[in-house]
């Protein structure tokens, strides 16, 4: 995704915990050296950073399940907080919504609920509504 959006024109940028990835993405598959790519946990970058965003994916997975500590109610108010006025959130996730292995899901339903509650933006439903996509884009930053 960040290959496509970046030969359309628009500005990407990727956060990857393990260096390694971004080694085997650049050398074997030609992921492309102006992107850049911050090594770091997704959840420290969010907390730090002073950008705002058009566009968020989240696709972060740790063997068979998703990484909890990006899946709280802080982690997507913080998500919340570097979005641009009608940005999106797009959250790659599998899993079951109950029982074992739901954790994710729940921490998204916690987030999703504070996110739908923000008077800073009038599309909150919108783009709590676009979290429960694979993939999902805005017109204004996706003109595809």
């Amino acid at each position: 995704m960040p290959r496509t959006l970046h030969l359309r024109g628009i500005a990407t940028e990727v956060v990857e915990i393990d260096p390694e990835i971004v080694s085997i993405a650049r050398h074997w598959f030609g992921f492309p050296e102006e992107i850049p790519v911050y090594v770091e946990d997704g959840r420290t970058y969010v907390e730090r950073t002073t950008e705002r965003y058009d566009f968020v994916v989240l696709d972060a997975f740790h063997a068979e399940t998703h990484p909890t500590h990006l899946f709280t109610r802080e982690f997507f108010a913080r998500i919340d907080a570097i979005l641009a006025p009608g940005g999106v959130l797009a959250i790659n996730m599998a899993g079951l919504p109950e029982g074992p292995g739901s954790a994710a899901w729940g921490g998204w339903k916690a987030g999703r609920a504070a996110t739908w509650r923000s008077p800073r933006h009038e599309t909150s439903t919108r783009r709590a509504r676009a979290a429960s996509a694979t993939w999902a884009c805005c017109s204004r930053c996706c003109p595809w």
